[in-house]
């Protein structure tokens, strides 16, 4: 299911409103460029697997710790099981706590009727007041 969205064929920054990214798409285009349709693609967080990085981060430390306190004349130490279960849940909390900002997609695309979309939504950008908002001046 998609948290964020950005008008396909746009490669700006992904938005967490369907209608802001369609609003920001259309920004700056004089409605006659408007496409009739417009579709918006669905993004959601990518997700890290604990794998991305489980084999490094234990091997370096020891390849670290052997080149400076290791045994000159040995080989490199092995993990522990003890390290390998530390480490483990080492990156399960640091991926609980990470804020994930590359998105990926999610396969949804939302088809938009683009000036169905600006009545509804944006009736300022047609020069039509919406009757919602109150007089400026009482």
């Amino acid at each position: 299911m998609a948290n964020f969205w950005r008008a396909k064929h746009d490669d700006g920054p992904v938005h967490d409103d369907l209608g802001e990214a369609i609003a920001v798409w259309l920004d700056g285009i004089e409605p006659d460029e408007w496409p009739e349709t417009l579709e918006v693609e669905g993004f959601r967080k990518a997700v890290v697997p604990e794998s991305f990085f489980r084999d490094s981060l234990l091997t370096r430390a020891l390849e670290a710790l052997d080149e400076e306190f290791g045994d000159p004349d040995g080989g490199y130490s092995a993990p522990t099981p003890g390290m390998i279960e530390a480490e483990a849940a080492f990156i399960r909390a640091v991926l609980k706590e990470y804020l994930v900002w590359t998105c990926e997609k999610t396969g949804e695309i939302e088809r938009v009727n683009v000036a169905e979309w600006v009545r509804e939504n944006r009736p300022d950008w047609l020069g039509v007041r919406d009757p919602r908002d109150k007089e400026e001046n009482q």
